[in-house]
Parts: structure tokens; C-alpha cells; sequence
């Protein structure tokens, strides 16, 4: 028998590591900006393995409701944002330069506003080091979520209209 289960978490952790190979590329390769435009690539890939999970599901299950549907986006896109997460921790913990050059950036805009101490600049260096790993987490698991679900409910809500 056909097993869905396995088979949208399989395409979900083989679009998050496309998208992980995908921005590895564009960083060391193309030596594009983590945070640049290499990210329309990344969104494209994972936006079209959703399209390849749902568009799976639609075809196995031919006269399914939104729920079942939604469910197997739900399962390809948990499985790609945990691995996303994993993959945003270690490119940030073996690529501690992009912190330091941010923070470099930060503290030159800092002194040329000339109202803050080298003491408070320091200060906030620290700080910044303390929140860079968490929100960076935070952001790609907010936006790798929040991506997936919308893609998952929009598709569920077409096929089990189109299958009524």
C-alpha cells in the first residue's frame, strides 16, 4: 500500500536539502550574501517542493477534503523547516564572520551618530552577539512555517474544491 506519511516527509526533507545545498552554492560558490537576494532561489525551491508534496497527495488521493490534503503539506513542510532550523544553526555557528562584519557595520553607524560611549558601544556589540543565533532561528523558522502552512492551506482549499 501507497505510504503517504513517508512519502511527504521524504519530500520534505529533500527540499529542505536542496534549499540547503541551494544556499551553500550561492554563498561559497556565487559568494552571494547570506541574506540577499540568494534567498528568491531558496523560497523558489521550497515553494515548488510544497507544489510537488501536494500536487503528490492530490494525484494519490483523488477525492480528498481540505483536511487530508492540508495534512500532507503539514508533514513536508514540519520536516523542512526542522531541517532548515538545523541547517541555519551550523551555517551561523561555522560562519561566525558574517555576525562580526554585522556588528562592525552596526558599530560604525554608532559612532558616526556621535552620541554613544565606547563602553555602550561595546555593550551593545555584546548584545548583539548574545541575540544574533536566536533570532536567526527564530526568523527562518517563523518564515519557513508561516510559508508552508499558506502554500499548504491555498492548495488544500483548491484540490478539495476541485475534487467536490
Amino acid at each position: 500500500m501507497y505510504n503517504l506519511l513517508n512519502t511527504s516527509a521524504k519530500k520534505g526533507f529533500a527540499t529542505a536539502l536542496l534549499m540547503a545545498i541551494a544556499s551553500l552554492l550561492c554563498f561559497y560558490w556565487l559568494h552571494l550574501p547570506e541574506n540577499g537576494n540568494s534567498q528568491y532561489l531558496i523560497l523558489l525551491i521550497y515553494t515548488l517542493g510544497m507544489l510537488w508534496v501536494m500536487d503528490n497527495a492530490r494525484k494519490n488521493i483523488p477525492n480528498g477534503k481540505f483536511g487530508t490534503y492540508f495534512q500532507e503539506g503539514f508533514r513536508a513542510f514540519i520536516v523542512c523547516t526542522l531541517i532548515m532550523v538545523i541547517y541555519t544553526y551550523f551555517f551561523y555557528r561555522f560562519n561566525p564572520d558574517i555576525l562580526e562584519a554585522g556588528i562592525r557595520i552596526n558599530n560604525q553607524l554608532i559612532l558616526a551618530e556621535g552620541n554613544k560611549t565606547p563602553a555602550e558601544i561595546q555593550a551593545n556589540s555584546e548584545k548583539i552577539r548574545d541575540l544574533f543565533m536566536p533570532m536567526m532561528i527564530s526568523l527562518n523558522t517563523i518564515k519557513y512555517l508561516f510559508l508552508g502552512a499558506m502554500i499548504s492551506t491555498l492548495l488544500a482549499v483548491f484540490f478539495s474544491r476541485k475534487a467536490s
